[in-house]
């Protein structure tokens, strides 16, 4: 128990909001599925090995796919498609331990229809929990300093993680001032800096951070 209370504190409560979710509404598509095929509301009790078989491996696979981590938009094509493949495999996994041990498994109908619909929840539950949960937090105004290819690999780092707002670039090149970099303005030099940060905090009313490129 002093075990499970430490690894907890180590994990964001928002992911673990997130991990509930998902195993909720795991449930949720295998009690769906069920009682449409069947018309029955017993399922954990009738099925209880094949409903932790199922719970797990989605859980399992949703992690190995990096589905947990808040560096990646929820509201992306990109992320939908690595969210269904995810669900595809699990799927494949669950079918494949059913096979192997055929005492705990569904009927081949209700394993169908559990696959569409929790498909369409787990989209929906990303999407509500980005719009809910995600955007509830304030982002940090991040400002890039230096414009070479070390600036560019910040960037590309930082412009999917959802918990950042890149504002522009500073760079000491005056050529580049007022130009447009990775669809970002070049806010100007090291000697704008202050001010430049001083008007962006007062108009955001957030925090401003600067990631520095190393010359």
């Amino acid at each position: 128990m002093l075990f499970m209370s430490m690894l907890l504190q180590q994990i964001p409560k928002k992911k673990i909001l997130l991990l509930v979710g998902d195993t909720f509404f795991i449930i949720l598509s295998m009690a769906i599925a069920y009682y449409l095929r069947l018309g029955k509301s017993d399922l954990l009790s009738n099925f209880t090995g094949a409903s932790i078989i199922t719970i797990t491996l989605h859980l399992f696979t949703f992690y190995i796919f990096d589905i947990y981590s808040f560096n990646y938009k929820f509201t992306t094509l990109k992320y939908f498609v690595k969210l269904v493949i995810a669900v595809a495999i699990g799927s494949i996994l669950v079918a494949f331990i059913f096979y192997l041990i055929p005492h705990y498994q569904f009927g081949r109908g209700v394993f169908l229809i559990k696959i569409v619909f929790l498909t369409i929840f787990m989209c929906l539950w990303r999407i509500s929990f980005a719009d809910f949960i995600l955007s509830a937090g304030a982002k940090k105004n991040i400002a890039i300093i230096g414009i070479g290819s070390a600036g560019h690999a910040i960037y590309q780092l930082l412009r999917k993680n959802i918990n950042y707002k890149i504002v522009g670039f500073f760079d000491d090149n005056a050529e580049l001032h007022s130009k447009d970099v990775e669809q970002h303005s070049v806010l100007g030099g090291s000697r704008h800096l202050s001010d430049m940060a001083q008007k962006k905090r007062n108009r955001c009313g957030g925090n401003s951070n600067y990631s520095r490129e190393k010359k």
